[in-house]
């Protein structure tokens, strides 16, 4: 109702009684900007019904400064536009922002990637150390119910174990790490048993795309013989074992202990600092022509949806930005005996935050909205 009575233009007066509620000035741009930062903190999509009443409104509170025929161009669909907006007019559209240099065809506004602060990434950090713990005793305690035998381990086995992880992250030396491998859902991806090869294939392709990768892998998965359920034992072939040495000789793998679940792993390792081995560089991507992705590092590769973590770990705004921004799913064709190359699909994470934000325009004009 406040865009369809004209109260964004800057002629018009203001509402009465919004000041009294903290809204000043109460029209014009500036309450627009107002009105659309408090959306920011609360709404995390706009419906494509929502998106039509929104455009509706601005169009009819805007009508008389809307370029002649915008505003009988415009259709229950929505459909995407792209000519470039002119001076003064008034931008309410949806659009396809381009993929590979995150502007807006319409107004040529660069969409940002807006990332975790400081304090939120170390709230991932020490949620996950707490949850690392209570995974560990409600696992045991289950095994206790099965009257199986449990080694006795000191308190806070699990966060100490995953606190050193942390601490080993951010000491070590060398080069950074810029991809983290899920190598148990990589390993077992499209079977119910391990094969090793299709991790070599991910951390192969990440290493011609320039990046330098870790596999965090469960411990008994790195031996040469395990149990993969009841009554079910595999033993893996000499090139899979291969497959895992190499991995370690070249300080690419890391492997989580027993009973220690292996997500909150390369969970934490995405937020990181690798204060040694980064010394200060930024590791982020930006549009490029070598082939990387474009965006924040390290990324994550794993197909996990994060379904059993994401309302403990973060709000759902923050979850968001750090699943969107990080996590890069995969495919490859199923694996035939002997038949091991092939081509790996990837899905880039977003370099562009899809969502409600604030950028300044090529040109800053009255009445522009974006």
């Amino acid at each position: 109702a406040v865009a369809k009575n004209g109260y964004f233009r800057s002629s018009s007066e203001p509402i009465r009684g919004a000041e009294d509620l903290g809204y000043a000035p109460a029209c014009g741009p500036a309450l627009l900007n107002q009105l659309v930062l408090e959306m920011a903190d609360d709404v995390l999509e706009i419906t494509p019904d929502c998106a039509y009443q929104l455009r509706e409104a601005f169009m009819e509170g805007f009508g008389d400064k809307v370029i002649e025929g915008k505003a009988t161009t415009m259709d229950k669909e929505l459909l995407p536009t792209s000519e470039m907006a002119g001076i003064g007019e008034l931008v309410s559209d949806r659009v396809l922002v381009n993929e590979t240099t995150a502007l807006c065809p319409r107004t040529a506004t660069h969409l940002r990637l807006i990332m975790l602060e400081e304090d939120q990434r170390q709230h991932v950090h020490d949620t996950l150390v707490q949850m690392a713990n209570t995974q560990y005793e409600e696992y045991s305690a289950k095994l206790q119910d099965r009257n199986l035998e449990i080694e006795e381990v000191p308190n806070d086995y699990a966060a100490d174990h995953l606190s050193h992880f942390a601490k080993w992250l951010d000491e070590r030396e060398g080069e950074p790490f810029t991809a983290i491998v899920d190598g148990a859902n990589v390993a077992f991806f499209g079977t119910g048993v391990v094969n090793h090869f299709k991790i070599h294939l991910i951390v192969d392709a990440l290493e011609k795309m320039g990046e330098n990768p870790l596999v965090v892998l469960p411990k008994k998965y790195a031996a040469h013989k395990f149990y993969i359920r009841k009554g079910f034992v595999q033993e893996l072939p000499q090139e899979q074992v291969d497959v895992i040495q190499r991995l370690k000789k070249e300080g690419k793998l890391y492997t989580v202990p027993k009973r220690c679940l292996d997500d909150y792993y390369w969970m934490l390792a995405s937020v990181s600092n690798q204060t040694v081995a980064r010394n200060g560089t930024d590791l982020s991507v930006p549009p490029n022509t070598e082939g990387r992705w474009p965006g924040i590092r390290p990324i994550i590769i794993s197909n996990d949806r994060m379904r059993d973590h994401k309302l403990e770990l973060l709000q759902p705004r923050l979850f968001r930005r750090w699943y969107s921004s990080h996590m890069i799913r995969y495919d490859f064709h199923p694996f035939s005996d002997g038949d091991w190359e092939r081509e790996i699909c990837f899905s880039a994470a977003d370099f562009f935050s899809r969502e409600i934000q604030g950028n300044p325009t090529v040109s800053s004009v009255s009445d522009n909205a974006e």
